[in-house]
């Protein structure tokens, strides 16, 4: 079915990831786009109250795509804030690889953000508490176990008051390994595809509310037949948005049964 989409294991989705962009060079750094426009919109959707119009924001960013389509929403979500305040936690743009480094300069150019390496994670928590963090330090690439720099950041950055806290498509520091250090997450957008990682029991505490990011890396047929676990895309409920006829009744559309 077109909005049915696969739960894949990081091995299996990085496998289908690199097929789809070894046909287009650039469409890697596209999809990088559209997942941050689209995390900026569900975000906003979902959650401005809680952020505010103003809020003071916690960018973790990681060398890998992880990271650039945290600065891209970032990046987008600035475009519908007034006077955000942002602080930008990264290895140093040196270390990015090349599409998160393209993400970083279109952020760096609105001017707004403070920049710290990750080993100045200290002088981050000195600011006190923000409206929104957002965690973009690992992905599926990650392999067990953590590097002690970065299970210090994580524990450090967990530390941090926040009101709202996010993960890019996996908590990082989860995996199918249980593990105490792991970003702990209010929300998770899982990212173009959903990864079953986010359901192991031993990470529910971490990832919070899930929320797909669909962002038609699936085409209309179903490849994955051998898969037992989907999620439903949230574009399923689009023709539901559609303007209806002035003259129509609550029984003009039928019925809806559900059994939950």
């Amino acid at each position: 079915m077109e909005h049915i989409h696969p739960i894949l294991s990081c091995k299996k989705a990085q496998a289908y990831e690199a097929d789809i962009f070894s046909l287009y060079e650039e469409l890697s750094y596209l999809t990088m786009e559209d997942v941050g426009k689209a995390i900026a919109k569900m975000l906003l959707q979902e959650f401005h109250k809680v952020i505010g119009k103003s809020p003071r924001i916690l960018v973790l960013s990681g060398s890998g795509h992880n990271g650039g389509d945290a600065i891209l929403a970032t990046k987008y979500l600035c475009s519908h804030l007034k006077n955000p305040k942002i602080t930008l936690v990264y290895p140093g743009e040196y270390y990015l690889k090349e599409n998160t480094k393209r993400a970083y300069l279109k952020l760096k150019k609105s001017k707004i953000i403070s920049e710290f390496f990750p080993d100045q994670i200290d002088e981050v928590i000195k600011y006190g508490m923000f409206d929104l963090v957002i965690d973009g330090i690992l992905g599926m690439s990650y392999i067990p176990p953590l590097r002690k720099e970065t299970a210090e950041l994580i524990d450090k950055v967990n530390s941090i008051s926040a009101k709202l806290r996010i993960a890019i498509d996996i908590s990082s520091g989860a995996s199918t390994t249980p593990s105490t250090t792991v970003f702990k997450a209010d929300v998770t957008y899982a990212t173009a595809i959903c990864k079953d990682v986010l359901f192991q029991e031993c990470n529910r505490e971490f990832v919070g509310r899930i929320r797909y990011v669909d962002v038609n890396l699936f085409g209309g047929g179903n490849i994955f037949d051998e898969e037992k676990n989907f999620i439903v895309s949230p574009k399923i409920f689009e023709p539901l948005a559609r303007l209806r006829p002035a003259i129509c009744d609550k029984r003009t559309f039928g019925h809806l049964f559900i059994i939950a």
